[in-house]
C-alpha cells in the first residue's frame, strides 16, 4: 500500500508528467522572480533609505559648519568689543586723573588765595587792634585806617 501512495505522488514519465514539471518550474520560476523583484525592490528601498541619510548627514555637517562659523564671529565681536570697552575705561581713567589733578590744582589756588586774604585780615586786625584800644571811640577808628593804608 505504500507503494501505491508513493507511485500517485510521482509522476509518470511521458507528456502528462512532462507537462507537470513544465508547470511546476514555472511555478517556481514565477515565485523566483515575485521574490527578485521583491529583493530588488528592498535593495532599491535601502539605497533610498542610505542616500536620504546621506543627505539629512550633509545637511548636519553643513548646520554645524554654519553654527560654527557664527560662533567663531561672535566670539571674535565678543573680543573686539572687550577691546573697545577696556580702551574706554582706560580713557575714563586717564580722563579721570586729569580732572582729579585740576581739581587739585584749583585747590591749592584757593588755598593760597585764601591763605593771603586770611593774612589780610589778620594785618588789619593786628594794625588796627592796638590804635582802637588806645585812642577810643570813633577817632580812633579813622586812625586805624589810616594806620593800614600807610
Amino acid at each position: 500500500m505504500a507503494d501505491e501512495n508513493v507511485a500517485k505522488m510521482l509522476p509518470f514519465p511521458g507528456s502528462e508528467g512532462q507537462s507537470w514539471l513544465s508547470a511546476k518550474f514555472d511555478n517556481v520560476a514565477s515565485e523566483l522572480r515575485y521574490l527578485t523583484r521583491m529583493v530588488e525592490q528592498g535593495n532599491e528601498d535601502i539605497r533610498k533609505v542610505l542616500a536620504d541619510h546621506e543627505q539629512r548627514l550633509r545637511e548636519g555637517e553643513r548646520e554645524r559648519r554654519d553654527a560654527e562659523r557664527e560662533l567663531s564671529n561672535a566670539n571674535v565681536k565678543i573680543a573686539r568689543l572687550e577691546a573697545e570697552r577696556q580702551a574706554a575705561e582706560a580713557r575714563s581713567q586717564a580722563a579721570l586723573a586729569e580732572v582729579k589733578a585740576a581739581i587739585t590744582a584749583i585747590e591749592t589756588k584757593l588755598d593760597a588765595v585764601t591763605a593771603r586774604q586770611l593774612s589780610l585780615w589778620q594785618q588789619i586786625i593786628v594794625k588796627t587792634l592796638p590804635v582802637l584800644l588806645g585812642v577810643g571811640g570813633g577817632g580812633g577808628l579813622v586812625v586805624g585806617f589810616m594806620e593800614l593804608v600807610k
